[in-house]
């Protein structure tokens, strides 16, 4: 039977564990207690899904206070940590853990929730919009010494890759 709750601390060894077999990563638990628990407006709205004692869904939205162009600041949340087992897909386990993780996330007085993914479809169905299609972005803040180093790390950058980094 299927278990979905907010996850507490003496959770996240298995929660990290998940993901490492998940994506076939390495993360630490210290990076995930960096990215998840000593966040600056506080610990992210965590939520696990059971399957006896296995993790089979994640997610998580990581409080973020926002300032608008008149000064007034909100709290708001990412969403970080999407994550279903493949054979646990075609069942509504992740719509029930998001909403709720979004009545949890309201009742800490997050505004909105925001992120960026490529599974538009899920996120639709929950009743997000989806203003512009977008996955990752970049910040450059010192484009020349930027450029230098992005373009050191390939020797072998040929010139219309050295554009792609310069256009950065």
């Amino acid at each position: 039977m299927v278990n979905i709750r907010q996850a507490e601390e003496k959770d996240y060894p298995r929660i990290n564990d998940f993901y490492n077999r998940y994506y076939g990563k390495n993360r630490t638990l210290e990076q995930f207690y960096w990215g998840f628990h000593n966040c600056p407006a506080g610990p992210s709205v965590y939520y696990i899904a059971e399957d006896g004692d296995k993790v089979i869904c994640t997610n998580c939205v990581i409080p973020v206070a926002v300032i608008d162009g008149k000064g007034n600041t909100y709290l708001t949340g990412k969403s970080e940590d999407t994550l279903l087992d493949p054979d646990y897909w075609g069942q509504p386990i992740f719509y029930n853990l998001y909403k709720k993780m979004l009545d949890r996330a309201a009742e800490k007085g997050i505004a909105a929730v925001w992120g960026f993914t490529p599974a538009r479809k899920p996120f639709k169905k929950l009743g997000f919009e989806l203003p512009f299609i977008h996955t990752q972005s970049l910040m450059v803040q010192r484009p020349i010494p930027s450029y230098r180093y992005l373009k050191a790390l390939n020797p072998e950058n040929k010139a219309t890759d050295k554009f792609k980094i310069l256009g950065l």
